[in-house]
């Protein structure tokens, strides 16, 4: 065998086990999501965040779980004696809710769903906890919740402009940026007549001076989404991680993606991710993820 056919047979060898090696963002419970989100995101998005200790473990239908917590310290959402989460997966990066575990967790939604691969068994949380119990993270993260309620409350008026059509502003999105606490607003850009700027001005006057994210697009038909107006524009939306989309109260089925990609339910826990159609392939074949 010749130098040059080995390098070929190499190099092809090198390939196919990059493409089978699991995939970083969207494989293994084992791939923290703080590479991906800092903890102050992670809290952002999360519903509930406590120290909690399972008592009661129910297996539901379609490979759920029904796990009761005791709760022992809350730094977000009701302060509770006891809360049941649901989750996909009993699995986490190196740890396993088992009945009688103490735990930091992390859920989202209503009713709330537990973040396998954020939370983390009490021992190895405790970095988590130092940061939680700092004053100044608490203080940070209780002005960037009012601020996110605030452009809750401005998105509504603006939604509610859409819906009325009530305005010669062309809107054709508004949406919260929940981790960046920005308001994302569309303008059809075929009926703009006035700059970015010029159109920031002018909602302004409107919603009050809150941070806001000016694009064009264009308008299309409305999927069904009621909280966002009556017309919106996918491409921009989906500008939006897939779980700040679950923030605006957008089921996982009908997370939208950036074009190329596609839609996949992550097996772990049940949250939407926009992958290649190849790299959803591969997930779907190993079991990682489903398709919608």
């Amino acid at each position: 065998m010749t130098i040059l056919n080995k390098i070929v047979i190499s190099t092809l060898i090198l390939s196919a086990a990059l493409l089978i090696a699991p995939l970083p963002a969207h494989a293994s419970t084992c791939i923290h999501s703080e590479k991906y989100y800092t903890l102050p995101q992670i809290f952002t998005l999360s519903s509930y965040v406590f120290t909690g200790t399972a008592t009661t473990i129910k297996n539901d239908t379609g490979h759920k779980w029904d796990v009761n917590f005791s709760v022992e310290k809350v730094w977000k959402g009701d302060s509770v004696l006891d809360l049941t989460l649901t989750t996909n997966d009993l699995q986490g990066c190196g740890y396993s809710i088992t009945g009688g575990g103490k735990y930091l967790i992390y859920a989202i939604s209503s009713p709330p769903f537990l973040q396998i691969s954020w939370s983390k068994a009490y021992s190895d949380a405790q970095s988590d906890i130092l940061l939680l119990n700092d004053p100044n993270f608490q203080k940070n993260m209780i002005t960037k919740d009012n601020l996110n309620v605030k452009l809750e409350a401005a998105k509504a008026i603006i939604a509610n402009i859409m819906s009325n059509g009530t305005s010669d502003i062309p809107f054709n999105l508004v949406a919260v940026d929940t981790i960046n606490s920005t308001l994302r607003i569309g303008i059809d850009k075929i009926h703009a007549t006035m700059s970015k700027e010029q159109y920031e001005e002018k909602i302004k006057n409107i919603i009050g001076d809150v941070p806001i994210q000016i694009e064009f697009g264009e308008i299309v038909t409305d999927t069904g989404n009621e909280n966002i107006g009556s017309i919106q524009n996918p491409s921009l939306l989906s500008v939006a991680f897939p779980l700040q989309q679950l923030k605006l109260g957008i089921e996982a089925k009908n997370v939208v993606c950036n074009g190329g990609f596609q839609l996949i339910i992550k097996a772990e826990d049940g949250s939407p991710a926009c992958v290649k159609p190849n790299t959803s392939k591969i997930l779907v074949e190993r079991g990682w993820a489903k398709l919608v």
